[in-house]
């Protein structure tokens, strides 16, 4: 019965745990851990290694698109690989391709690695890819675009795979800037709450988006676990 209770109790703390943490700041504050996983090489980029996430169309891979053109605007001799693999039927260009082409990157600078499933794999086969064969030679510095909570599993599998030269180049959502408070009242409402609501953020976006950024990052907790388990990243 003693189990039990402390079962309980534990699962009562997690829950208010979850209920009362997007609330504050810590979601963001350890989201910005997570994108920044480690000291960035020196230097420009050589290569920019897009993740490719949910794919195109998809939230996390538009995002992810979006940020490795800019990336490839501002460092115009650097590479870009796409590390996903063809869906089936697609050929190259795929679909990722297109959207880095219509965002200005040229498709000469463009290619494919098509053979990781996951973000170890990945990491393995861009190694493959681009480090000197021989070692001779010095290890070109690897942009990684994907999103922030992310970014931590996959600077550390990237690590893992033998890449020493790293930046991390995590896909932040661009805020709204623009003033969206209003009074219920101004729009007609049956009843006015002074802007209880409609005036408060944190009521409107801030805590929903926090709570789903609190669950991203505790996949991504889990996820790191599961990696340093199978000897895929090294202790964190």
């Amino acid at each position: 019965m003693k189990l039990v209770r402390y079962s309980l109790a534990a699962l009562g703390v997690i829950f208010l745990a979850v209920l009362v943490l997007p609330a504050t700041p810590w979601p963001w504050r350890w989201a910005g851990a997570f994108a920044e996983p480690g000291r960035p090489a020196a230097g420009a980029p050589d290569v920019i290694v897009l993740m490719g996430g949910g794919g195109i169309p998809s939230r996390s891979g538009l995002m992810r698109a979006w940020k490795t053109a800019e990336a490839a605007r501002v460092f115009p001799e650097a590479r870009v690989i796409v590390a996903m693999p063809f869906d089936d039927g697609e050929t190259w260009p795929g679909a990722m391709e297109h959207e880095l082409a219509m965002r200005g990157v040229e498709q000469d600078r463009l290619s494919r690695e098509p053979l990781g499933r996951n973000t170890r794999e990945q990491a393995v086969e861009t190694f493959r890819m681009v480090a000197p064969p021989d070692g001779s030679s010095p290890q070109p510095n690897i942009a990684l675009v994907t999103c922030p909570d992310h970014m931590r599993r996959t600077w550390r599998a990237f690590a893992h795979a033998g890449f020493t030269n790293l930046i991390a180049y995590p896909a932040w959502a661009e805020p709204v800037r623009a003033d969206l408070n209003y009074d219920e009242a101004e729009l007609g409402a049956k009843r006015s709450l002074g802007g209880a609501i409609g005036g408060n953020d944190m009521i409107k976006y801030r805590y929903w988006d926090n709570l789903e950024l609190l669950v991203k990052l505790a996949r991504e907790s889990v996820a790191l676990v599961y990696y340093r388990a199978m000897g895929w990243v090294a202790a964190f």
